[in-house]
């Protein structure tokens, strides 16, 4: 029968939904009793009223089994019992929402048989192109851009600038450039806000991604090494000035010694680049060609001087 069509049968209440099948409505044991507390109306607490329900199982107020038929005040207890589901289906259901959407609700990653579960993959970082970000005075630096044609190499950045702003952001902590650099999406043009000699400078770099940036160090390694034949670098600070460089020692009968530089040389720059760090230095001569004749500005003595190298191959 249609679910508006089902009373109770003492007082005549609308029952909850059931099955749509119809089942003949069987007598308890103790209807003889209601019928006779039916025709006497005194008799009528002495047995519970019964009522129909069709295509399921109720039970009694003794707890025993009733095939299509009910009290009424059994009724909602029965409809609660049915209703309740076993705790397993509850997370099956919440596996199927998150499926259905996408995994947008729940990264379910399972782990069978003592296997490692699936990492969640990450979407791709962008890169500059330098050594290592470490934490300066106002922002984060680095020893050396590395490799050559990088993203911070075209933008014109050296080792030891000091990074203060980043794509409008300001940069304070190594960390904070790292966290930048990794939400802005491959491909990006930023403006960099950088300190080099006590000048704060812009330059508009555009990122790479890591196969990209990969690529260029592969190649960067399969091309020859210049040598200019220098050691023990110092970083130092040219007096009356905010400008820093590297002040060198020269091996003897090697490239620098030939071309006259000195031991206490202080190198300002190299092939037309300022070197202010240990790490550049040694970036900028191994990249150099050898054979090729580079430019080399040193200070000696508190005078600047221009002097021409032709490099040497490093084996």
């Amino acid at each position: 029968m249609p679910p508006e069509m089902r009373f109770c049968r003492q007082c005549g209440h609308r029952l909850g939904e059931g099955v749509a099948e119809y089942t003949e409505t069987v007598r308890l044991p103790y209807s003889q009793a209601a019928g006779r507390a039916t025709a006497n109306p005194q008799n009528r607490t002495q047995a519970p009223f019964e009522m129909p329900y069709w295509g399921a199982i109720a039970r009694d107020a003794r707890g025993r089994a009733i095939n299509g038929t009910a009290t009424c005040a059994e009724w909602p207890a029965y409809r609660r019992k049915r209703r309740r589901r076993p705790w397993f289906i509850w997370p099956i259901i919440g596996v199927a929402l998150a499926t259905m959407a996408g995994g947008s609700i729940l990264p379910l990653r399972v782990n069978l048989g003592g296997r490692r579960p699936a990492a969640v993959a990450s979407a791709p970082r962008s890169y500059a192109g330098v050594n290592e970000f470490k934490n300066a005075d106002g922002g984060g630096t680095f020893d050396s851009i590395s490799p050559p044609g990088s993203a911070a190499d075209r933008a014109g950045l050296v080792g030891g600038d000091i990074i203060t702003g980043f794509d409008g952001r300001t940069v304070r902590t190594a960390d904070e450039m790292i966290n930048l650099l990794t939400m802005t999406p491959i491909g990006k043009s930023v403006d960099v806000t950088f300190i080099r000699d006590g000048e704060t400078k812009t330059a508009k770099m555009t990122t790479v991604s890591q196969e990209e940036n990969s690529r260029l160090d592969a190649v960067a390694s399969s091309l020859p090494k210049g040598y200019l034949g220098i050691s023990d670098f110092d970083r130092v600070q040219i007096p009356n000035s905010n400008t820093y460089g590297i002040q060198i020692e020269v091996r003897r009968n090697r490239p620098a010694d030939i071309a006259g530089l000195r031991d206490g040389d202080i190198i300002t720059d190299f092939n037309d680049t300022p070197i202010r760090t240990t790490g550049e230095l040694r970036a900028r001569i191994g990249r150099a060609a050898p054979g090729s004749t580079v430019k080399v500005v040193v200070v000696r003595d508190g005078q600047r001087m221009e002097i021409p190298v032709k490099m040497g191959q490093d084996d």
